[in-house]
């Protein structure tokens, strides 16, 4: 079975950036398959591997029928 979830280390490396602009982009919203949460003292990131998966082959494009960027 797959795991359900993507480390920021794993996903930034597939993606080409540092793990500190995937931090920064999911804080901030900017991509769709994770999410950053503020606890007390520091940050919590979940990424989603399905969607991480989806987005990165550009299957969330198809089904929703725009572009990416």
């Amino acid at each position: 079975m797959m795991n359900a979830r993507i480390s920021v280390t794993e996903a930034a490396a597939r993606m080409g950036i540092t793990p500190q602009a995937l931090r920064m982009g999911l804080r901030h919203g900017r991509f769709p398959f994770g999410t950053a949460v503020k606890m007390e003292r520091r940050w919590v990131y979940y990424i989603s591997r399905e969607r991480f998966e989806r987005w990165m082959s550009g299957a969330d494009l198809v089904a929703a029928g725009g572009e990416r960027g």
